[in-house]
């Protein structure tokens, strides 16, 4: 499966432990090959062969709300 780039907004982010918390939770996923998050944008971009709703699933899950951007 291809690598794909996914752009999601974040909500609930507020610190850099929020950005980092997102991150991993990201990266228990398999097939990531690379994960931007900026708190300054309230937004991940995520490059992987994950689907837009597993990526939002496991984000939303750790208690950070994402949607496509």
């Amino acid at each position: 499966m291809t690598n794909k780039e996914v752009v999601l907004t974040v909500s609930n982010m507020k610190c850099a432990g929020c950005v980092a918390a997102v991150e991993e939770a990201v990266q228990t996923l398999n097939g990531i090959e690379e994960v931007n998050v900026s708190l300054e944008k309230h937004q991940a971009i995520i490059k992987s062969s994950e689907t837009a709703g597993a990526l939002i699933k496991v984000i939303t899950k750790a208690g950070f709300p994402a949607k496509l951007a």
